[in-house]
């Protein structure tokens, strides 16, 4: 089975880390749900957007927000 290496955020990643903790620490439980949906939509979103990158990369197609 193939190891993967550790993700090592940078020093700005990091920062926006604990910044992003502090933020939350006093949420209830309704705002931590919709935060919760929200995160997980916005990184379908951003999944999308890399899928579609990635196949106009490989087929080597401009992308359409290109044109």
């Amino acid at each position: 089975m193939e190891k993967h290496q550790p993700i090592e955020f940078s020093l700005e990643q990091e920062f926006n880390l604990k910044v992003f903790e502090t933020q939350i620490q006093n949420l209830d439980l309704e705002q931590a749900k919709n935060l919760l949906c929200e995160l997980y939509r916005q990184m379908s979103i951003r999944e999308i957007h890399f899928r579609n990158f990635v196949k106009h990369s490989l087929i080597g197609n401009p992308p359409p927000w290109s044109e």
